[in-house]
């Protein structure tokens, strides 16, 4: 039985029953659950900082993003961008790269593998070299799929499991690629998972769990200080044989039951709405204790790339009104315990931080980029009369505050901030006509200076106006 296991859990094991996590959990659908509607503050909101109450440490590596499904020379196309944006870590997926080149020419597609013990490192070595250049941890999924010589699929880009007997055969290829990376060119690779959804590859849970058990002992032969995960299953129901459906808290239970191997533990979640996401935090808390460290390794707010929906998937993840959906759930997260969360994605027209020619930054981007480059990883304590306004307040070793404020509503709210220091306050807006201004007359966005407002007085707060939706970034 896994250590890691909660005390819920534990009793579980004892005894024979216990009641299923809400069906609700797993019926949202992004068409119906828009942003959620909040009251306007009527009143100034005071934003009380405690400098003499540490909360806890931000994780090292918290903030994360997505580099799928391209390659070096499209993902670094930009390089300033992504050192401007400052990510902790960067993940990726083993299997191949695939680009759609700007000419039209069609897909380019780069696999690792073309047969046992044949490897192309090219490409993966490429972008896994670029994202330690940048500062940043790899962080890989080992796969997205076998390749198609093992699985036995018709071609790269169809996804299918290993078959039953050559699980083995897939379990020595993962421990290849660690070993490599984390062995061979003794890069910072700290955390690999095994595949990625595979719940959508199509494996059995059995299999699925047989599979991690061989792949982390071959891995812990050849990089013993690598962190094996997993399940990275997304928030969806996992067909099996039998003809029923798993959902993510029943997989998550059989997983603790099981004893399966973990060192941390991985899921994915989309959702318009912040509720559904924290949900998935109680649901996997309910069955791993607080010593087994967990991972969102795919976070937004809409997982429709194409179709009919697609126009509004991209307003709804690029869009102004996931800037305070973003703010409010890294905030929860952090106090909720969760280790790291990775953005999805950095660069897509659907999904990105940057679009797919990485021509234009999105709105998320300029939040992400202040909480890495501005804010400390010491958090201290705040309170709000009004919790329409949210607040993630840090303290650097010199003793001063950087705090991000945002507004979770679509009026304007009036901000006064008392930091309990006779420091002057900068304040630094970020609105949606900031935003646009930026995007349609700057010669240089990355560089567009925000809204500035002097608050004189730590002590003796003035008041300012955050615009709706927006956030402000707050220094001494």
């Amino acid at each position: 039985m896994t250590p890691y296991l909660s005390g819920f859990a534990l009793a579980f094991s004892m005894a024979f029953s216990a009641p299923s996590w809400p069906g609700d959990l797993l019926d949202y659908n992004p068409e119906f659950g828009n942003t959620e509607q909040l009251d306007a503050p009527d009143s100034v909101v005071e934003v009380r900082i405690d400098r003499s109450k540490t909360l806890m440490t931000i994780p090292a590596r918290f903030y994360g993003i997505n580099m799928h499904p391209g390659s070096s020379k499209y993902e670094f196309a930009r390089p300033e961008l992504l050192r401007a944006l400052k990510p902790d870590a960067v993940r990726i997926m083993t299997l191949m790269r695939t680009d759609w080149p700007a000419d039209h020419s069609g897909r380019r597609i780069s696999p690792l593998s073309t047969g046992p013990g044949r490897f192309d490192w090219h490409e993966l070595d490429t972008l896994v070299d670029n994202i330690v250049s940048i500062g940043a941890e790899p962080y890989l999924a080992l796969g997205f799929g076998p390749p198609s010589w093992l699985s036995g699929a018709p071609a790269e880009w169809v996804r299918r499991p290993p078959p039953r007997a050559r699980i083995p055969e897939y379990a020595d290829f993962m421990a290849s690629i660690v070993e490599r990376y984390a062995t061979l060119k003794a890069l910072p690779i700290r955390r690999v998972t095994i595949d990625n959804e595979p719940e959508n590859v199509g494996y059995s849970i059995e299999d699925y769990m047989s599979l991690v058990r061989l792949a982390k002992e071959r891995i812990k032969e050849r990089a013993p200080d690598v962190q094996v995960g997993g399940p990275t299953i997304g928030y969806a129901y996992w067909p099996q044989p039998a003809g029923n459906r798993l959902d993510f808290a029943a997989s998550t239970k059989e997983f603790a039951m099981t004893g399966t191997p973990f060192d941390f533990y991985d899921w994915h979640i989309y959702s318009t709405t912040p509720e559904p996401v924290l949900r998935t935090v109680q649901a996997v808390r309910r069955w791993y204790d607080s010593r087994l460290p967990l991972v969102i390794s795919e976070l937004n707010r809409d997982w429709r790339f194409g179709g009919a929906a697609r126009e509004r998937s991209e307003e709804n993840n690029t869009g102004w009104e996931s800037v305070a959906w973003l703010a409010y759930l890294y905030d929860r997260l952090q106090l909720a315990g969760i280790d790291q969360v990775f953005y999805f994605a950095w660069r897509e027209n659907t999904l990105g931080l940057v679009s797919a020619d990485s021509s234009r930054i999105r709105p998320n981007f300029y939040l992400f980029s202040v909480l890495t480059n501005a804010l400390g990883r010491t958090r201290i304590a705040t309170n709000m009369n009004n919790s329409a306004v949210g607040c993630i307040a840090t303290i650097s070793a010199q003793g001063k505050v950087a705090a991000v404020i945002y507004n979770r509503t679509a009026r304007t709210a009036k901000i006064a901030v008392n930091t309990g220091s006779r420091a002057d306050l900068s304040v630094q807006r970020f609105s949606e006509s900031w935003y646009r201004s930026t995007q349609r007359q700057a010669a240089d966005p990355l560089n567009a200076p925000p809204i500035e407002v002097q608050a004189q007085r730590g002590q003796s707060p003035v008041s300012w106006d955050l615009p709706p939706g927006g956030f402000a970034l707050v220094l001494e």
